[in-house]
């Protein structure tokens, strides 16, 4: 165990938690509710208290929102393509108050980031030309949304 200068506690790179604190805790690790298993693991990876993980999954067993998404729906994964280019996220959105479109490559999870002037149809095509020129256009029929 080590303290920083401002006596935070840390187990190698794990922030401890006193027992007064780990209610809040479980509570900031339950926002984003990503599941039985995932909640764990992200809470496991910058925090530490005995018996972390078993505090997580009883929390979120107790959560009734949860349980009723849970019970609806389970979680699809994505279709792995063999080599780059054979399957693309695009996606538009604004980031402080900048217009942007991100591409993603799903086989090798290279992304580029590009700032749009205005989010027209022909600035987008031109950031997608772009994008291609390097590798060449890829040998996919359309792009499908899904």
């Amino acid at each position: 165990m080590e303290r920083d200068k401002d006596g935070v506690l840390y187990k190698e790179t794990r922030i401890i938690i006193l027992k007064e604190m780990r209610k809040q805790r479980l509570k900031h690790i339950h926002t984003n509710r990503q599941g039985i298993k995932s909640s764990p693991r992200n809470g496991r990876e910058v925090l530490y208290w005995s018996n972390m993980g078993n505090e997580i999954r009883d929390h979120i067993s107790q959560c009734r929102a949860c349980n009723e998404h849970q019970a609806k729906e389970s979680l699809m994964t994505p279709d792995i393509p063999d080599r780059p280019l054979m399957k693309l996220g695009v996606d538009l959105f604004t980031l402080t108050g900048s217009n942007c479109l991100i591409t993603v490559d799903y086989c090798s999870d290279y992304w580029e980031l590009d700032q749009l002037m205005s989010m027209t149809g022909s600035k987008i095509v031109k950031c997608l030309k772009a994008y291609f020129s390097c590798p060449g256009i890829p040998d996919i029929p359309q792009f499908t949304s899904e």
